[in-house]
């Protein structure tokens, strides 16, 4: 589920911007302000965001007086800028401007005068990021309190794992599980989304019981794998570790 990101931070690397916290602080009668000399671009400004999956941004901003109408607009995606807009924009209404999706960490805009006439300067009210936060690949998996178990002999046993969200303030409400005799198998068990204690990042889960079809206790080795979604409803990745020296995308464990 995509939604508008405020930014959570911002660079001013010439230290030429004034106000600079007001271009994201969800109000759009407060300002941040560059300096535009003669004929020419203002330094850039920076806006950081925790690392997020972004698809488009939106900003609102003033002309004042008819000189500062022209924006670039970058978005640092997949660790490098790309380049997203140049050109005039609409005066104090919300613009947005699209771009291919991917990890997004920051945006850094800067505006022209295009009258030769120094000091003007335009007014960005607001910025903010479209798209989503979602959990992290869940890590240290655990089966009966143990990492890949070669000895289980519970047939129901419980599921553990380390959760992670980008933003601070979400919890991890469900988990997604799958049991499978092959990597990535879903055979013997897809448990759907199960609601969980919420918890916060770095912590570990509650521990969540098998519910699948009968386990055979025969030596047979057993693939699973744990995802988690958030507060929000955002869906996280699966859970992708090292099993005994080879990569794989589940962990296991074995029954006897």
């Amino acid at each position: 589920m995509a939604y508008w990101i405020t930014p959570t931070g911002h660079n001013d690397p010439d230290s030429a911007w004034s106000n600079e916290a007001y271009a994201y602080d969800d109000d759009t009668n407060t300002y941040a302000h560059p300096t535009v000399g003669w004929t020419g671009w203002s330094s850039f400004l920076e806006l950081t965001i925790y690392p997020i999956l972004a698809s488009k941004v939106r900003f609102t901003a003033d002309h004042v007086t008819s000189y500062c109408y022209f924006i670039d607009l970058d978005v640092y995606r997949d660790g490098a800028w790309v380049d997203v807009y140049q050109g005039t924009y609409l005066d104090r209404q919300w613009v947005e401007k699209s771009f291919t999706e991917g990890t997004v960490t920051k945006a850094r805009l800067r505006f022209a005068n295009a009258y030769a006439t120094p000091y003007n300067f335009a007014k960005l009210w607001e910025f903010d990021f479209w798209g989503t936060d979602p959990p992290s690949a869940p890590t240290s998996l655990e089966c009966e309190t143990a990492t890949n178990p070669m000895a289980v002999t519970d047939l129901t046993p419980e599921f553990t794992a380390i959760g992670g969200d980008p933003k601070p303030s979400d919890t991890l409400t469900h988990a997604y599980i799958q049991v499978g005799t092959s990597v990535s198998g879903s055979n013997m068990w897809d448990s759907g989304w199960i609601d969980i204690s919420d918890f916060t990042q770095g912590n570990r889960c509650a521990e969540i019981p098998y519910a699948g079809s009968a386990l055979s206790k025969d030596g047979r080795l057993y693939y699973w794998r744990i995802k988690f979604k958030d507060s929000p409803g955002t869906e996280g990745a699966w859970s992708t570790e090292a099993s005994h020296g080879s990569q794989r995308s589940t962990s296991r464990a074995e029954l006897s």
